[in-house]
């Protein structure tokens, strides 16, 4: 698929880090937990996405209140200001304890267009526009979605636009898998939404999405990517994404009909090479699972290299959302109701 100059500059530029995020990646790299407010704790919450917008960070559950397959009834987001999060940070307060809670009205609305709903999965906000990224059943439903509305003055509800919908077609079937990002580019004046599953040999895509909703999505090719790709933000030094290995995710993400990665991926991934050289089953297990943050660059129109520039720990944790801090990350985790997982935000330093 050609692009336009502009484009390629936009992919270019995709997941490049800034300049402390240039070095060695780390074996390990220490992550500080930031204790929620207690009532955001709860495994139900299942926060699958984060924002920055103004003073505050916003938090994106993946359900809200409702699990139907029905798009219906209460969903709340919150938000947090940023100003609480550096105190906790420089052990000023132990933990948050204030937040906001963020009214989402009229998604009623669409419950006739956007069926088998699964949930919200990303959020985006541009001058006080919020974009949510909507999952289906994907046995039931070959469309994710994308859906707008304006947050009030008040910070505490995002009118939706029943009539603003865009449909994003899945360009590949793996159990589960939706567009889990979306991310703002400046020279576009664009979303990009990015699939889940990145790893087709053939060339992987996303979504170009006018803010308007004026025409319709524009499929543009992205850069291979192993396992899945939970969430990416945008930032004034390029777009940066969560790469995050479930220890469920072997035969759907790993070793399906359109990838195996028995042979590449200690290449591809070298921080796993000592692991997969001492027992080549080690992502087959359901015991280990690999988290990173990643940088990209195209070497050509069609080639694109992988460099990984963040390791951390993920036993405990489903990381879901991403935002720029300071000089590290904040990421979110999505507990989903297991009881070995946590609802956890925590800070990532730069290496």
């Amino acid at each position: 698929m050609l692009m336009s100059p502009s484009i390629r500059i936009a992919f270019a530029s995709l997941l490049l880090l800034s300049a402390c995020f240039s070095g060695p990646a780390s074996a390990q790299t220490a992550r500080r937990d930031i204790p929620l407010p207690q009532q955001l704790r709860a495994t139900t919450e299942e926060f699958s996405g984060m924002a920055v917008w103004k003073d505050r960070l916003y938090l994106l559950p993946q359900y809200g209140s409702n699990k139907d397959s029905v798009l219906r009834g209460d969903f709340f987001l919150y938000s947090i200001r940023l100003d609480s999060i550096r105190r906790v940070l420089d052990h000023k307060d132990t933990a948050l304890t204030a937040y906001r809670t963020i009214r989402l009205a009229g998604i009623n609305a669409l419950s006739d267009t956007i069926r088998w709903y699964q949930g919200m999965e990303a959020i985006s906000i541009i001058d006080g526009r919020v974009f949510l990224s909507i999952e289906t059943d994907d046995e039931k439903n070959r469309d994710c979605y994308v859906i707008t509305g304006l947050l009030d003055r008040s910070g505490t509800r995002i009118d939706i636009d029943p009539k603003k919908v865009a449909v994003l077609p899945r360009f590949s079937f793996i159990p589960n898998a939706g567009f889990e990002s979306l991310a703002w580019l400046p020279s576009e004046k664009k979303l990009l939404a990015l699939f889940e599953f990145n790893a087709a040999p053939s060339g992987n895509h996303g979504y170009l999405i006018d803010p308007t909703f004026k025409t319709k999505p524009r499929a543009v090719s992205v850069p291979f990517s192993y396992f899945r790709v939970t969430d990416a933000v945008s930032t004034p030094k390029g777009v940066f994404a969560l790469n995050y290995f479930w220890n469920g995710d072997y035969r759907d993400y790993l070793n399906n009909c359109i990838v195996r990665a028995e042979e590449s991926l200690a290449d591809s991934v070298p921080s796993l090479r000592r692991s997969l050289m001492a027992d080549t089953g080690y992502l087959r297990g359901k015991t280990n699972c690999f988290t990173r943050i990643i940088r990209m660059k195209q070497r050509t129109a069609a080639r694109w290299t992988e460099h990984q520039v963040i390791e951390y720990t993920c036993s405990d944790t489903n990381w879901e959302g991403l935002v720029p801090f300071g000089n590290g990350f904040l990421i979110i985790s999505d507990a989903n109701g297991k009881k070995y997982l946590r609802t956890v935000l925590s800070y990532i330093p730069a290496p």
